[in-house]
């Protein structure tokens, strides 16, 4: 049974980005210690940047703006990044970052420009690992700074129905993908997306050759459970369980309802859409690309 949860679109004082539908978004709510986790650590943020040893660094702007973009603060967010680039036009990081909360905001083109921009300043150079602002029980960064410029990158491109492009993003991600499971995983699962909505079938499935049952899933697992779902090696029910988290039926819902409609079940497709578009977890990718698909056929 899906676990669906109330939408939030009532009542909204402070929304942060506007759906496609021209619904306002509000930040979800957060428990008091989650609440409080976010606000120390926005703060150790702001006193990074104000302090004199890292006035001049933008790394220190891009931490900020993560700060607020995970307490969904997402307008601030993506003033801040502007910010940073106004003093700091040559810095990938943050046009990587604003791109990604471009995505969040409906604001596909804008978010293609910027992660266009993002890896065309970093082609060529070294790779290096970008840290997690919300660490896995392992401790590790999982993704670069390269990768999450291709990976938004093809994610901006499939929102907007340009298949094609979103694939040449994601085949320049496979290549900096082979750092992990996890990274693997999660472009093989949106390279396969791209590669079925072209109508390559035969290579879709080719594409998914080193998806494997015993792959690490320090991230949780879910595009390695889809992947294999694609595979035939599990079913949507195992894929999606018995209770989902708001965020794993939206991670999860859109894939499922992919296969569904993929195997001749558009009935399953649509009720799956539907309960994913009706959770609060309207930042999530996959609620994101639901709601570009559904909005292109309304």
């Amino acid at each position: 049974m899906l676990c669906v949860l109330a939408p939030l679109f009532s009542a909204c004082l402070r929304p942060e980005a506007t759906s496609l539908f021209g619904k306002p978004l509000c930040p979800i709510a957060f428990n008091a210690l989650q609440t409080e986790s976010n606000e120390l650590l926005y703060a150790i943020a702001e006193t990074n940047l104000a302090a004199g040893a890292c006035a001049d660094d933008p790394s220190s702007v891009v931490w900020v703006g993560r700060r607020q973009a995970y307490a969904w603060n997402y307008s601030a967010a993506v003033a801040t990044f502007s910010g940073g680039i106004a003093a700091h036009p040559g810095f990938a990081p943050l046009y990587r970052h604003r791109g990604h909360r471009y995505l969040t905001r409906r604001n596909f083109s804008l978010a293609e420009g910027d992660l266009a921009h993002a890896a065309a300043l970093m082609d060529g150079g070294a790779d290096e690992w970008e840290a997690d602002g919300q660490p896995n029980a392992a401790n590790v960064p999982l993704s670069t700074l390269q990768f999450n410029a291709y990976y938004h990158l093809g994610l901006a491109r499939y929102l907007q129905a340009d298949y094609a492009g979103a694939l040449a993003a994601y085949e320049r991600c496979w290549q900096r993908s082979q750092i992990n499971d996890e990274s693997i995983a999660a472009t093989a699962y949106w390279r396969y997306m791209a590669l079925r909505r072209l109508g390559r079938d035969a290579d879709a499935g080719a594409s998914l050759a080193p998806i494997h049952a015993g792959m690490r899933t320090l991230e949780g697992g879910a595009y390695l459970n889809l992947t294999r779902m694609f595979r035939g090696q599990l079913t949507p029910e195992q894929v999606l369980g018995k209770d989902p988290s708001a965020l794993d039926l939206v991670t999860l819902g859109y894939g499922v309802a992919f296969y569904y409609n993929a195997s001749g079940q558009p009935e399953k497709a649509a009720a799956t859409l539907r309960a994913v578009l009706n959770t609060t977890y309207w930042a999530g990718f996959g609620f994101i690309a639901a709601e570009a698909d559904r909005h292109r056929v309304a």
